[in-house]
């Protein structure tokens, strides 16, 4: 976030549309606001407030009101690191009742991979078992971001998996306990995944396979299903997604819930803006 943009204060309990303009050179910038309602955004009253989004108060709510406010939706989120996710993007995050694109959900990802100091962490993209079960290992392996490409190097891998295009689940691999975790928080999805668990199976076995030494005994995967607060919902799984992710890397317990929900998308915006992981009690 840019920490020298002016934040003028803008009224949200009025029916209208937040409509901030910005004039430059005479002419007049289109904001977000002309075609998305940010009305529909409030400020969330907890009294866990300082457990899911620690630090949060009216002053920080409006700021991020403010700063979005003030873009386009083709703006960029951070115009000065090598990123690719704009405004309309995190819209999808900020805004309540709203699926989280899978722009966010790789953004998010990857911000926790480089802010979990205790262990190393690779993250795949949502994409990577597709391309995987398309084209195969050597060019799915040539598409993991960064100039390390061998999983094993790790200890462990996050994949945030997309199900039929309808629900967002995680699943994290633990090299060395050789296990492999979903974390769903829609029970009643648990037979979509079948697919996906057998790609990674197939994935891993293949790389696993392509830089084994004669003398390495092969691994011997365990599937587990990891405990998730449950949604009650068919458009927060995203989110639920992206705090289990946070919760499991940091050895955490999942202690939030669906009430919890709103809250957390504002965390996950504040997280996203200002390119921070913010404290995890």
């Amino acid at each position: 976030m840019d920490k020298n943009l002016h934040l003028e204060v803008i009224d949200l309990d009025t029916d209208d549309d937040c409509d901030v303009e910005i004039n430059s050179g005479g002419t007049s910038i289109a904001t977000v606001s002309e075609k998305i309602n940010l009305n529909r955004i409030t400020y969330i009253k907890s009294n866990r407030q300082n457990i899911i989004f620690p630090g949060y108060n009216t002053k920080i709510y409006t700021e991020l009101v403010n700063y979005i406010c003030s873009k386009q939706k083709t703006d960029l989120l951070h115009s000065s690191q090598c990123c690719d996710s704009k405004i309309e993007d995190l819209l999808y995050v900020f805004n309540p009742r709203t699926w989280l694109n899978d722009r966010m959900i790789d953004h998010y990802f990857t911000l926790l991979t480089k802010s979990v100091k205790d262990h190393s962490i690779m993250s795949l993209d949502p994409f990577f078992l597709n391309c995987f079960a398309i084209y195969g290992m050597e060019k799915a392996t040539k598409s993991i971001k960064g100039t390390v490409k061998n999983i094993f190097n790790f200890d462990k891998v996050i994949i945030p998996t997309n199900l039929q295009d309808i629900h967002w689940t995680f699943t994290v691999v633990d090299m060395k306990k050789q296990t492999i975790t979903l974390y769903d928080s829609n029970s009643k999805k648990v037979n979509f995944y079948e697919s996906e668990i057998c790609l990674l199976l197939d994935y891993l076995n293949d790389a696993y396979n392509f830089i084994r030494k004669p003398y390495d005994k092969p691994f011997q995967w365990k599937l587990r299903h990891g405990r998730s607060p449950l949604q009650n919902n068919n458009y927060d799984c995203g989110i639920f997604t992206c705090t289990n992710a946070r919760h499991v890397l940091l050895g955490k317990s999942l202690y939030y819930s669906q009430d919890d929900a709103p809250l957390l998308r504002h965390r996950i915006t504040y997280e996203i803006l200002h390119d921070v992981l913010l404290p995890t009690p």
